[in-house]
């Protein structure tokens, strides 16, 4: 082994003993968070922004079973309150983007069916029946 392998050798090693040293020493002192009481009024007010949320969510909810869109049978509250989480982020990114003007979240929400597919009555749709084809139709 020659002197310049040797240098990067003991360069190596002494990286490797301070790093260890390092790990060592932040086990032995973890660092402690501490919430003062500004910090903990703070995550109530959150709270109860998330629970004003929640009961607007619900009322969301409730429009669009009266307007005939959403079939609680098929979309349970829960369900429609994650799903609400992304349609509001599509609405107020349209917004941000300038793709919608002069429209209120209420009213987007109605224009697209909230979010759930349009129930179609069968019988508006005709029938058509179409006849196989011949062979001498084919030919």
């Amino acid at each position: 082994m020659n002197k310049s392998h040797k240098k990067i050798l003991g360069s190596v090693l002494s990286l490797l003993f301070l790093m260890s040293l390092l790990i060592i020493v932040n086990a032995k002192n973890p660092k402690q968070v501490n919430i003062n009481n500004s910090q903990k009024t703070d995550i109530k007010i959150s709270q109860a922004i998330t629970d004003e949320n929640l009961q607007k969510t619900n009322a969301l909810y409730k429009k669009g079973i009266e307007f005939g869109a959403i079939d609680p049978s098929e979309v349970s509250k829960e369900d429609w309150q994650k799903q609400e989480k992304d349609y509001r982020e599509n609405y107020d990114t349209a917004i941000k983007e300038g793709i919608l003007q002069d429209i209120t979240y209420e009213q987007w929400l109605e224009e697209n069916n909230y979010g759930q597919f349009p129930k179609a009555d069968p019988e508006i749709f005709d029938e058509f029946i179409i006849p196989p084809q011949s062979q001498e139709n084919k030919k």
